[in-house]
């Protein structure tokens, strides 16, 4: 009789159910018996990712995408048997504008083309440079993304491009 170990793994959202396709995954590799009990306190696994059903409407919650600069959420999806699902984002998404003082500015995501787009002030690039010696919150006190921003990066840079990015991105207020 072999030795067979447990793992128990507690929730069921995304990370939840990949850290234990992996451990099962590994094990198997490894000729191992292991025991996966994946506890979660929702009816559902899946944490936030949900697929809902209204009628004839299918309503996709949760994340709508990931960074794919590490190659472990394709090789995950691959494994899973779902890499045929993936839907890849064309190059035009990589592009991203702001409408600032009156016209529709692009945000260069290249240093250069960054500091010439009239995106941020000179004083507005001088103050964000000044970041590395801004000194850490004293207190424990909240505090929105907004008012970090402008804290580490100065009001410009808060008021021009964290907040938008934070109202496009999660259509809410900084």
């Amino acid at each position: 009789m072999r030795n067979s170990k447990r793992l128990v793994v507690v929730g069921g959202g995304i990370s939840g159910t990949a850290a234990a396709f992996t451990a099962v995954k590994t094990a198997r590799a490894h000729g191992s018996d292991l025991e996966v009990v994946l506890l979660e306190r929702e009816p559902e696994i899946g944490g936030k990712a949900e697929s809902l059903r209204e009628g004839s409407w299918l309503f996709e919650t949760g994340p709508i995408g990931y960074l794919d600069s590490e190659p472990v959420v394709d090789e995950l999806a691959k494994d899973a048997g779902l890499e045929d699902e993936l839907l890849r984002a064309s190059g035009a998404q990589s592009r991203r504008f702001v409408f600032s003082r009156g016209r529709v500015r692009e945000v260069k995501a290249h240093p250069i083309g960054f500091l010439t787009s009239g995106l941020v002030s000179f004083g507005g690039l001088l103050r964000a440079a000044r970041e590395p010696w801004v000194p850490g919150k004293t207190n424990d006190s909240d505090e929105s993304v907004w008012s970090f921003a402008a804290r580490r990066l100065g009001t410009e840079f808060a008021d021009r491009l964290i907040h938008p990015m934070a109202l496009g991105i999660f259509a809410g207020d900084a």
